[in-house]
C-alpha cells in the first residue's frame, strides 16, 4: 500500500483520522486476501 502514501496527502487534514482508519482496515483485509490467493 506504498502506493496509497501520495494519495493520502491529497486529503484534507481532518479526514486523516478516518483516512488512517479506512487504510489500517484495508491492509488487514489486503494481507487476509493475499494469504488466501495472490489477487493482484
Amino acid at each position: 500500500y506504498s502506493s496509497d502514501c501520495g494519495v493520502a496527502l491529497r486529503f484534507r487534514p481532518d479526514d486523516a483520522d478516518a483516512l488512517r482508519t479506512a487504510l489500517a482496515a484495508a491492509e488487514v483485509e489486503y494481507e487476509r486476501i493475499e494469504g488466501n490467493e495472490v489477487t493482484g
